[in-house]
């Protein structure tokens, strides 16, 4: 998720080359953690009840905001695989050791400072030290490292990608890379499909580590990286294309993206009422048709000419892009530390442990602007200098 400085939009500047800025995919970044902290303050907040009362038939969107994690892991190797595929088209070889040290640049200074937090707050120096390496704290700094499961996928997509990328450098480890890759998606098929069932092996059986790691995460990588391929090779011509074809401009591209955001809601509202961890285990295809929708949204976001553009690229939506890495470290532990005093301060005020629903929309919206405040000092004081830092270091 890289936060350089303000440059051209994307369509005057490719995505993914360091330095580049695009603001559509700042925008699908808000889009993202909007609908992570939706998921995590609203339960808090309001019952099932209120949020049908209030959202009608968009009431499922709450409920089932952990699909913005889907549409970060996208962004992030739509991004992060640019430079790569570029190089495979003719382009400047990148580094893969300058690949790394702009990762760990990126990612591990606000996340050490999140562990140290955690620490200082629960005590548990094992479990701080496992989660320094990316390793799981098997729940013993809740409420701090609820999210951090995904920083962990991160890190593994990322270690993946630089390996390939190596690999694909040398002729002879090619075919076996190729291989090795093709017998995975095989297998994962047959996994989630109960192929294996007779041999013992089946969803049920898995834990959430594996779960929640890049071994059944990896379609939304896939995907993302699938479209940056489309992207590094065509999307000019596309944009193009589509900018010059008539029933496009005239808004048949809003048409086309409404699809998409339909066929994702149908999705998501099959699965609503389910766990997501249950989620996952039960719906073992599920994963892949979430992949390809956001995949998809993300695409058209890029190449197609839409009237309702600003709906979708604005300012308020690329201010929570920029913060999204603070917002997202900082929203659910404000939210769990800050409950018992908010319970407090409503029966003081307002002599009731069951707010009504308009008291309720003002505490979530006094704990939102909090987390926001917050995470805007973490990305100013943290986040910002090491990213420019990261976008000084040559590719």
């Amino acid at each position: 998720m890289s936060r350089p400085a303000d440059e051209p939009s994307v369509r005057d500047a490719a995505p993914g080359k360091p330095g580049s800025h695009s603001r559509e995919l700042e925008a699908a970044r808000g889009v993202a953690i909007l609908l992570v902290v939706l998921l995590h303050y609203t339960p808090f907040h309001f019952n099932v009840d209120q949020l049908e009362r209030g959202l009608g038939f968009l009431s499922f969107v709450p409920r089932t905001g952990w699909t913005g994690v889907t549409l970060f892991f996208v962004l992030s190797a739509f991004l992060l695989s640019q430079p790569f595929w570029r190089e495979h088209a003719g382009g400047k070889q990148p580094s893969i050791s300058t690949f790394y040290s702009r990762r760990v640049l990126r990612i591990v200074p606000l996340f050490y400072v999140a562990v140290l937090v955690a620490y200082l707050g629960v005590g548990d120096g094992w479990a701080a030290i496992r989660s320094l390496l990316f390793l799981p704290d098997n729940g013993l700094l809740h409420p701090f490292s609820n999210v951090w499961w995904s920083l962990r996928t991160e890190a593994q997509f990322y270690f993946l990608l630089g390996l390939c990328a190596w690999l694909v450098r040398k002729p002879r480890w090619r075919p076996v890379l190729v291989s090795c890759l093709a017998l995975y998606g095989v297998c994962y098929l047959g996994f989630v499909l109960g192929v294996f069932g007779s041999f013992g092996f089946s969803m049920s059986k898995l834990s959430g580590d594996v779960l929640f790691s890049l071994a059944h995460q990896w379609p939304a990588f896939a995907f993302g990286m699938l479209i940056s391929w489309l992207y590094v090779n065509w999307g000019q011509t596309w944009r193009q294309s589509a900018q010059q074809t008539r029933w496009l401009a005239r808004g048949g591209g809003d048409a086309v993206m409404l699809l998409v955001l339909i066929a994702l809601g149908a999705t998501l509202t099959s699965v609503e009422s389910v766990n997501f961890f249950e989620m996952l285990r039960t719906h073992g295809l599920w994963p892949l048709l979430e992949s390809l929708l956001w995949a998809s949204f993300v695409l058209a976001l890029l190449l197609l000419p839409l009237r309702t553009h600003r709906v979708f690229v604005n300012a308020p939506l690329e201010f929570f892009g920029r913060i999204s890495y603070s917002l997202y470290l900082i929203h659910l532990p404000l939210n769990n530390v800050s409950a018992p005093l908010r319970h407090q301060v409503r029966l003081a005020v307002f002599g009731q442990s069951e707010p009504s629903p308009w008291i309720a929309g003002a505490s979530m919206a006094f704990l939102f602007a909090m987390a926001v405040g917050l995470s805007w000092i973490t990305y100013r004081c943290i986040e910002k200098p090491f990213v420019s830092l990261k976008t000084r270091i040559a590719g």
